[in-house]
């Protein structure tokens, strides 16, 4: 039986996008509508999600003293008929201080891509059997870093993968594992009330290690019983972030502005290496905002942006003192619990956006 979605199926479960042919493609797409917003760059750019890019970011976040958890997960339209979403959570065990040496996080997200609803076809029924089918790929990702804080912050991670999906006749599960570090190095220049501050960051990872993804059963499988073998989608990035910012000593909220010039390398795939940039802007952490651009990506230009707001930040901006402790309901919402919005579109017109609730660690 041959059907008309073979080469959807092809791309979409076995990411023939270039000589080699890879499995697990949906490993590529990335879950973090920040870091989409600068031009998918992460590796080097502490987001909460950014483990995508880099699992050795929530070291660093951690810093943040937040848990996280996406209420409304990023929703995105690859491409027509292709939806992708996804829900994280992000777990400090411990609050940090000044005094802090270690810092040891733990983050988990899981992605689903679905395309649209198709109509089963054969020689015998060329319009149709009235069978229908609905593809969809899932993969489910748990990561874990340790940060070294000193007068360098040293952060190193880890993520385990596990991943299936299912396209009609095709079934394939398979696992991989992303390694990665990043380097923080804070200088600041100390004044009575103000002080401005440069901080540059290094960051490095590899990305969907692992053996080749057998397809299992279904079209791909040979008379004989054997079942067909593609590589992993690996990706090895390289990235730089140098943060200025003047923070104000007098106030909770710390920060006034920062702003954050990031460029990545990156080899996807057996494609050569192409490279990434992004800006962004942020006012007292409450809001921020963003551009990007990716160069010759599959041959390819995509240019970005996005905006950021954060509930919290934003009260604390209004009001420092909502970040001391009180019975006042107001007052313990400004302190401990957060919403922030987030949204990114690229030159493809493909948008992202997702509702996050933040708790800040009071223990």
């Amino acid at each position: 039986m041959r059907y008309k979605l073979l080469l959807i199926l092809i791309f979409i479960c076995c990411g023939s996008l270039h000589a080699q042919t890879y499995g697990a493609i949906e490993l590529l797409f990335s879950p973090s509508t920040k870091s989409n917003g600068i031009g998918e760059c992460g590796v080097s750019r502490a987001y909460d999600k950014s483990m995508y890019s880099n699992p050795a970011v929530l070291g660093i976040y951690a810093k943040e003293n937040r848990q996280s958890v996406s209420i409304f997960p990023i929703k995105s339209n690859i491409i027509a008929d292709i939806n992708f979403s996804n829900r994280f959570v992000v777990i400090p065990f411990q609050r940090y201080t000044p005094e802090s040496k270690y810092l040891f996080t733990l983050g988990a997200y899981s992605s689903s891509t679905k395309l649209g609803i198709y109509q089963e076809t054969s020689v015998d029924f060329p319009d149709g059997t009235g069978n229908y089918f609905q593809p969809h790929l899932q993969n489910h990702n748990l990561v874990f870093s340790v940060a070294y804080i000193n007068n360098m912050h040293i952060s190193i991670g880890g993520t385990f993968k596990a991943f299936k999906e299912n396209i009609f006749e095709v079934e394939t599960k398979g696992t991989a594992f992303d390694l990665g570090f990043l380097i923080h190095y804070p200088l600041i220049q100390k004044s009575q009330e103000v002080s401005t501050y440069f901080q540059p960051a290094f960051g490095a990872s590899i990305r969907n290690l692992g053996k080749d993804v057998d397809m299992g059963v279904g079209m791909f499988r040979s008379n004989e019983g054997s079942a067909s073998k593609f590589k992993l989608p690996k990706v090895t990035s390289f990235g730089m972030t140098l943060e200025l910012g003047v923070l104000d000593t007098t106030k909770p909220a710390e920060q006034i502005y920062a702003f954050y010039p990031t460029i990545e390398l990156v080899k996807q795939l057996d494609y050569d290496y192409y490279n990434r940039l992004g800006f962004e802007a942020e006012i007292y952490k409450a809001i921020s905002f963003r551009i990007g651009f990716i160069n010759e990506r599959y041959g390819e230009n995509i240019t970005t942006k996005g905006f950021s707001f954060d509930l919290q930040h934003f009260l604390w901006m209004l009001d420092p003192s909502l970040s001391e402790a009180t019975s006042d309901i107001g007052s313990l919402f400004g302190k401990y619990l957060s919403v922030e919005y987030s949204y990114a579109k690229n030159s493809d017109d493909v948008s992202y956006q997702e509702l996050t609730i933040h708790t800040v660690l009071f223990y």
